[in-house]
């Protein structure tokens, strides 16, 4: 196949999907251009002059579907910090992947939060690729001694325009779009970024670049494939979760560029003048004799009384229409997050009657639906791990990464410390009771949230004091009020 034909070939997948990608992305990082890209004209009667109008006037960026994501993201990403991972035969392999898999001090952890969580629940699936610029080396001290560790990103699904999978499930070839920044000799960024593609197979690889001011395309680097897989794992659900609600999250930002445009227009409660003070106040304003039966009225404008005192009437038109708009929109976001909620209960629900690990997943349907997406994040990373391995030639049989999939609502901060402080009541006189009581506090304050290796530092350094104790007593709340 020549270059060119390999560069513009696409998936039908991403023939069909990267336009709405592209939309959904744009809906969850609220885009300061998303109402000029996305809103339209309303109805025949507004004006193209109307339309520009209305969107100049109202610019704020879609926030409601981002928000409803973002609930989503937020406890997956508190539950991925819960994940415990152990690799018996290469554990410094899996220091590195844990704390500094991208080669720039974040680990794998920072890289599913940041970006396949989000990705994953936008578009509805993700990637974890692993690169070195050598794909082999005889052991891990030779890859140390090299200082060229293989780096671990997240692609979206954008980037990656064809592909092909074997019966293995593992893929035979991709076709990566990869941004390299155009630099020019002193160093700085100039333009847009190159024209640059990644092919992969499970054979060989090729960098292919565009080169400058023509069609044609040439290999930048290439080179033979010696891991045996492409080094890519891929986790994915049925259906986009933001593709439920972008739509009505569209709707929802064209309506209220609309009441913000009529709003900004409105003039209520409406100044009503007496016929009597009309000529006056048009003489005043604009210097003429002549009677007039209509005047410009606004606040750069004096009202004048005349020499009875009788004041200027108002009224004030309803209201209503706007009230029963603004509760739409509100009514509008509640089902946003409904429909949401109910995709992934539909998610946990099937889980439960299919999956396997069913056993291990709550019984309540919306957790299910967080346990059952967790367990494929989990899949995914597992399968990276073990590629991750055969850059180093280390031995995958026995490594173990395991994600905590009881989603049931946390305690909050103030719970704990209520809880924490409860916990303080209580003393006892056994040295080793005392510092199994102040673990017990630690980890009731603290929860879930620290890191394993600070939970250890923390009960090593309990278990090394010197606590004092005291007779074993349990006081009440009120007791401890009257001793203050």
């Amino acid at each position: 196949m020549e270059l060119k034909d390999l560069i513009i070939s696409r998936h039908p997948d991403y023939l069909d999907k990267a336009s709405s990608w592209q939309f959904y992305w744009d809906t969850w990082i609220s885009s300061p251009t998303y109402p000029y890209t996305y809103c339209s004209k309303v109805g025949r009667r507004e004006s193209q002059e109307d339309f520009n109008l209305r969107l100049e006037q109202y610019t704020e960026p879609p926030k409601e579907a981002s928000r409803v994501i973002g609930k989503v993201t937020s406890a997956l990403s508190r539950n991925q910090r819960k994940t415990t991972r152990q690799d018996i035969l290469n554990p410094d392999i899996l220091t590195e992947w844990q704390y500094d898999a991208d080669r720039n001090g974040n680990g794998i952890d920072d890289i599913i939060i940041t970006d396949v969580i989000p990705q994953l629940c936008v578009y509805g699936k993700a990637y974890l690729m692993i690169q070195s610029s050598s794909e082999s080396y005889d052991s891990y001290a030779q890859r140390v001694a090299s200082g060229d560790f293989p780096t671990v990103s997240a692609i979206p699904p954008t980037a990656l325009l064809n592909w092909s999978i074997g019966s293995d499930g593992l893929y035979d070839a991709i076709l990566l779009k990869v941004n390299t920044p155009n630099v020019d000799e002193s160093g700085l960024t100039a333009g847009s970024d190159k024209e640059e593609y990644l092919y992969y197979t499970r054979t060989e690889w090729m960098y292919i670049s565009r080169m400058p001011n023509s069609d044609k395309y040439m290999v930048k680097e290439s080179g033979e494939n010696l891991l045996g897989v492409v080094p890519l794992a891929q986790v994915s659900l049925d259906k986009s979760l933001m593709s439920l609600i972008a739509k009505t999250q569209l709707l929802l930002t064209s309506e209220k560029s609309v009441l913000a445009a009529n709003l900004a227009v409105a003039n209520f409660p409406i100044l009503k003048v007496p016929q009597s003070y009309l000529n006056s106040m048009h003489k005043i304003m604009n210097g003429q004799d002549e009677p007039s039966a209509s005047v410009d009225l606004g606040p750069t404008y004096a009202i004048p009384f005349d020499a009875t005192g009788q004041a200027p009437d108002y009224f004030a038109p309803s209201t209503d229409p706007w009230r029963f708009t603004i509760e739409r929109h509100e009514k509008m976001i509640q089902e946003m997050g409904q429909v949401v909620l109910e995709r992934i209960q539909d998610i946990g629900s099937a889980a439960l009657r299919q999956s396997a690990e069913s056993k291990k997943l709550d019984k309540d349907d919306e957790y299910a639906g967080l346990a059952e997406i967790a367990l494929r994040i989990q899949k995914m990373e597992n399968l990276a791990y073990s590629m991750y391995l055969r850059f180093f030639n280390a031995d995958d049989s026995q490594y173990d990464i395991m994600y905590n999939i009881n989603f049931e609502a946390d305690d909050t901060l103030m719970d704990r410390v209520d809880s924490a402080i409860k916990m303080q009541n209580i003393s006892m006189s056994s040295p080793t009771a005392s510092k199994q009581l102040e673990k017990m506090k630690a980890r009731v304050l603290f929860g879930d949230d620290l890191p394993q290796d600070v939970a250890s530092t923390i009960e090593e350094e309990i278990e090394q004091a010197n606590l004092s104790v005291a007779d074993a007593t349990i006081t009440s709340e009120e007791e401890n009020l009257e001793n203050v």
